[in-house]
């Protein structure tokens, strides 16, 4: 005897409105916060990260300005309500050529033709190293659940994903440390995807490693290969629009290194600052030892992104408060 169908709930879809009221001051802070930002690196494979809303370009106001945690070009963001437009396709332009952008996305809630065959062209006709998306935005619920966003990528440049994998998997004309760096950072890579809480970024022919860090606003959370110093280092690096937010910290530094180590040093200089630990190893490519040094350098990762998200709130919420009491 057949047992009886399961009864099965519908998706239903919500206006971007209802979730979130307006686009410059809903949506787009909502998309600037790393796991938010996550969600649309997953659509675009990409690792997207350090989002600057209303980022000045000329006389207008660019959306988000972010990085892209592989190779640390600019990624300009531009959202849209309703219906694709002319007026949003010329600023995408300025915008992209204002902060000189390897990748432009547009975010849209309906994609018009014309703007599909545009977006297309650009990506056809534009110079070697630009793309161009385009990017359908939804929320769905089922029954009385939250709203769930959705990214459809709609235009992307052609062969993008085999691009990207011909990137990593080309190691031809590299120098003999750059195949070392590689290979380590894939091997890591590998790693941190075992690793909860973490995406792992794509493994690149350098001496860094980029993750987020929990709290964005243009920092970064770098994992770096020290050659002369024989030594790995994880740091959070605070450029010189967030040294306000160095110093709050820095007034707590003895509670926080609690948390972090007390190994745990911090830098300052006029253009930026620095938390960071290292540890010293006696072969950096010693590939005996690569798990052990995965280990460490995944281990502090968790660290930092657990305890200065914390405290980066409470300067969030109130720049004065005191925390050396």
């Amino acid at each position: 005897m057949n047992k009886p169908t399961k009864k099965l709930s519908r998706l239903e879809r919500v206006p971007l409105r209802e979730v979130w009221d307006r686009e410059d001051t809903n949506f787009t802070p909502w998309l600037a916060e790393d796991e938010n930002l996550q969600l649309l690196g997953d659509a675009l494979k990409m690792n997207i990260e350090s989002a600057q809303c209303e980022y000045k370009v000329g006389r207008f106001s660019l959306d988000i300005l972010a990085k892209d945690g592989n190779t640390n070009t600019d990624i300009i963001i531009e959202n849209q309500y309703g219906k694709t437009d002319h007026i949003h396709l010329g600023q995408l332009i300025t915008y992209a050529s204002g902060c000189d952008a390897k990748t432009v996305v547009w975010l849209t809630e309906v994609v018009l033709d014309e703007h599909k065959s545009a977006m297309e062209w650009l990506n056809e006709n534009s110079n070697e190293g630009v793309s161009f998306f385009l990017v359908k935005v939804e929320a769905y619920r089922i029954d009385n659940s939250l709203p769930a966003p959705r990214f459809e990528v709609v235009v992307s440049p052609n062969n993008w994903v085999r691009n990207i994998q011909r990137k990593i998997s080309n190691v031809k004309g590299l120098s003999p440390l750059r195949q070392k760096q590689l290979e380590f950072w894939q091997g890591f890579a590998e790693h941190m995807g075992k690793v909860k809480d973490f995406k792992p970024s794509t493994a690149m022919a350098d001496n860094y490693y980029l993750l987020g860090t929990g709290f964005s606003l243009g920092s970064k959370l770098s994992l770096k290969i020290q050659e002369k110093e024989s030594c790995l280092t994880c740091l959070v690096y605070l450029p010189k629009n967030l040294l306000g937010l160095f110093d709050f910290l820095s007034k707590s530094d003895k509670k926080i290194n609690k948390e972090l180590g007390k190994d745990t040093k911090w830098i300052r200089t006029e253009q930026a600052g620095k938390i960071e630990k290292n540890f010293s190893v006696d072969d950096i490519y010693d590939e005996n030892k690569y798990q052990q040094y995965y280990k460490w350098l995944s281990d502090q990762a968790v660290v930092f992104k657990k305890v200065l998200p914390k405290y980066v709130a409470q300067y969030k919420e109130d720049p004065d408060t005191d925390w050396t009491s």
